[in-house]
């Protein structure tokens, strides 16, 4: 597994290697965030707690806040791509 990737365990038991797109800590809520690209193409969320002992631990996001916030970073991440791009274009 490379290090962008990470292997999630879904409700029915059965595991999915997905590609990370972005880490995100915030200091509101203190907890750190991983944002991921399933195989099946969708993105999804995850809080991340490094303090698991077998090297991290996801769970679910609990709030709607917590999924606006996540919103709002992933489009800051895919705004600031697109202007890397425009710039490199020039």
């Amino acid at each position: 597994m490379e290090d962008n990737q990470i292997m999630i365990t879904l409700e029915d038991g059965s595991e999915l290697l997905c590609s990370v797109i972005l880490t995100y800590h915030n200091d509101e809520t203190g907890y750190d965030y991983v944002v991921f690209e399933m195989s099946d193409g969708n993105v999804s969320a995850a809080r991340y707690d490094e303090s698991d002992t077998e090297g991290g631990a996801l769970s679910d996001l609990e709030t709607d806040e917590e999924w606006e916030m996540i919103n709002e970073v992933l489009e800051d991440y895919y705004d600031s791509l697109d202007e890397e791009d425009d710039f490199d274009g020039e």
